[in-house]
């Protein structure tokens, strides 16, 4: 019985600490160094201090395209296995074992949807939080998946969310109320694209930035 608890207890412990992603960074400033230049590798180095739970990969990267003002991140994603497949144990006497009682598929897909909008949201806010010279409105941020394909063993990545954020929405957002949920907010506010089945992996089109005569201009295409 004392087993069967604390299992459930590391369970619900790992839910909550994926939950509050964003919440819990609310009260930590970005890591910030006294040499800023060039923007585009200070702010990859902003974005890799920034800590997450365990399990979680460290890739990280940020572009700043040349006479724009606009900044693209690609940040690895932890898989979806990341989210517990069980809810709780049970501990049954009869047969003096402890059994499992299974997340449901939906309820891993909402969490897990909500782990990847919320590493958005943060990214966005310790983008702008580190860029003191404000020197980017706007960033394109792409989440990918590392996995590897059982049929031939090659990795492979996929694009499991994809959205194009300026300052001034971020400005508008109140982050640190209760009721902010980060998954409403990327795809009604944002308009992100994000994967309607990410256990399978299945992709969206990454946004991808270009610039021509000297102003940026997002496009997208296959990864």
């Amino acid at each position: 019985m004392r087993e069967a608890a604390e299992m459930t207890r590391t369970v619900e412990t790992r839910v909550c600490e994926l939950e509050t992603l964003l919440a819990s960074s609310l009260t930590r400033d970005p890591l910030i160094s006294g040499d800023r230049h060039p923007v585009g590798e200070y702010l990859e180095s902003v974005l890799r201090a920034s800590p997450y739970p365990t399990g979680f990969p460290v890739d990280r990267k940020a572009r700043h395209l040349p006479d724009s003002s606009l900044l693209t991140v690609e940040w690895w994603l932890p898989p979806p296995e990341i989210v517990p497949a069980n809810r709780l144990y049970k501990y049954v006497k009869a047969h003096d074992v402890v059994r499992p009682t299974a997340r449901p598929l939906s309820a891993r897909r909402r969490i897990y949807k909500q782990v990847i909008a919320q590493i958005a949201v943060r990214t966005l806010r310790e983008v702008f939080a580190a860029d003191l010279d404000r020197l980017i409105t706007t960033v394109v941020f792409n989440g990918l998946v590392q996995a590897v394909d059982a049929i031939n063993g090659r990795r492979f990545e996929r694009c499991l969310i994809a959205l194009r954020a300026s300052r001034a929405q971020l400005a508008a957002l109140m982050l640190d109320e209760p009721g902010f949920d980060a998954l409403d907010c990327v795809r009604r506010y944002f308009g992100a694209r994000i994967s309607p089945r990410p256990e399978e992996l299945a992709p969206v089109e990454p946004v991808r930035a270009t610039v021509r005569r000297g102003a940026p201009s997002e496009t997208c295409g296959g990864r």
